[in-house]
């Protein structure tokens, strides 16, 4: 069901409040519409219609959109993967630099670098620079998934696979994925479908970078404690 436009807004709004606060919202009405800032008469409109994308705590305290709740997990998984073996290459690097150290002053490089990141195997497995028809498929699909567009007619066009396969020259498929995910942080981005198009967000490796540097801001701490109410209100 496709919603309309105020019905969205709520929709993207909530998501949007709900990430920063862990992927869930309370579930009390009050409660959300002081967090989303929306007047009695528009929630009353539009939760009808956005309330089929919600489901409640089985204690009853919260809610939360489950797709939303898988992206959140994935990311975090994905964090703590890059974090390991970030730790891992730094232990590495300095053991190399140590055995150079001891080996040679003089060291000459052989090898110039790359003046741009070479694809991944998984990327490139026949070594001929194009990206995988597998790979596009599953950043299509990470795109349908996180703007909840599965019941959007919208189909991976020839325009939006070149455009996919254009940044995928440049960026990682993780790298892409973090891009897609800022755009969807973003209430101004995600409000409107025409702003989180994937050919939109793949326009141009500016775009990408954009959607990157959302995606790395720090959360910030909600000034609002929803979910330690005092006990006379409990």
């Amino acid at each position: 069901m496709l919603l309309p436009l105020e019905a969205k807004g709520l929709y993207r709004e909530m998501l949007t409040r709900a990430w920063s606060l862990g992927a869930k919202l309370p579930a009390e009405a009050k409660l959300i519409k002081k967090v989303v800032l929306i007047e009695d008469d528009e929630w009353d409109r539009c939760w009808p219609l956005v309330e089929p994308y919600w489901e409640t705590s089985e204690d009853g305290k919260h809610i939360y959109n489950q797709t939303q709740q898988e992206v959140m997990s994935a990311s975090t998984s994905l964090s703590e993967k890059r974090a390991k073996a970030g730790r891992k290459g730094g232990r590495r690097s300095g053991e190399v630099r140590r055995g150079e150290a001891k080996g040679s002053k003089t060291a000459k490089q052989t090898n110039p670098p790359s003046p741009s990141p070479s694809p991944s195997k998984d990327l490139d497995p026949d070594g001929n620079g194009k990206a995988t028809a597998d790979t596009v498929a599953r950043l299509w699909a990470f795109w349908v998934k996180v703007f909840q567009m599965e019941d959007s007619p919208m189909t991976l066009t020839p325009k939006r696979r070149k455009k996919i396969v254009t940044r995928l020259k440049k960026y990682t498929p993780e790298q892409l994925a973090d891009a897609i995910r800022g755009f969807a942080k973003h209430p101004w981005y995600s409000e409107s479908s025409d702003r989180f198009k994937i050919e939109t967000i793949f326009r141009s490796d500016e775009r990408v970078q954009d959607g990157l540097m959302v995606d790395r801001q720090p959360k910030k701490q909600d000034p609002i404690d929803l979910w330690s109410p005092p006990d006379d209100e409990a």
